[in-house]
């Protein structure tokens, strides 16, 4: 078993999409009531102080309000944010921090249990994160984020990180995973020799300079 310890900020995409079904094949069962509402080629988008914060596009939604069962096909999401000026701390024009998509998307807020399928991918933009995948499931109460056991999940991280794995597991409240099976690729946790460099060099001086001050 390997783990490795990554900050998961996409993640929260699962909270900001929670309302979304169809054939989930084996994986999912069909609803033999009839849903109250079908939406079909639409978007719906969430602004703030008047500014787009959440912009969702998707084929088809249908809503099953007394089960409270929300479900979706082809489901494109983008998620802004705020970008500030880092000299003046001034807000500055909205910019995409997350993005993804997901073939299927099933949530029931009863449960708080949460399904996307059929090639799903999410991308932090300021993280440089991307997960992708054929499915995940997600359990908000016990803040676990799992793919089916067999499927090989892949993450990416700017150049720091490039792997694939099966039995993958994510908690959500510590921001881990872990692959339990197989799991193959490249992570770099070597420091630049620069960086490597500045802390002996800081001792160095010090030592010099305490050794004149004695003279």
């Amino acid at each position: 078993m390997k783990k490795i310890y990554l900050v998961l900020g996409i993640i929260t995409l699962f909270l900001l999409v929670s309302s979304c079904s169809l054939n989930y094949g084996d994986k999912e069962k069909k609803f033999d009531k009839m849903p109250n509402f079908i939406f079909k080629e639409a978007s719906l988008d969430r602004y703030e102080k008047n500014d787009l914060a959440l912009k969702v596009n998707f084929k088809k939604l249908e809503i099953y309000d007394k089960e409270k069962i929300w479900a979706g096909e082809k489901i494109h999401f983008v998620q802004m944010g705020q970008n500030k000026d880092p000299k003046t701390k001034t807000k500055q024009k909205r910019i995409v921090e997350s993005k993804g998509y997901a073939g299927l998307i099933k949530i029931n807020e009863k449960k708080d249990k949460y399904f996307l399928g059929e090639k799903v991918f999410f991308e932090d933009v300021k993280e440089k994160l991307l997960i992708s995948g054929k499915a995940f499931f997600w359990d908000k109460k016990t803040g676990l984020l799992y793919a089916p056991t067999d499927d090989i999940i892949s993450i990416k991280k700017a150049d720091e990180l490039n792997i694939k794995g099966s039995g993958f597991v994510a908690n959500t409240n510590s921001k881990e995973f872990e692959f339990s099976n197989s799991i193959e690729g490249e992570i770099k946790t070597e420091k630049p020799e620069e960086e490597a460099k500045k802390p002996q060099d800081a001792n160095k001086k010090n030592e010099e300079g305490k050794g004149t001050k004695n003279e």
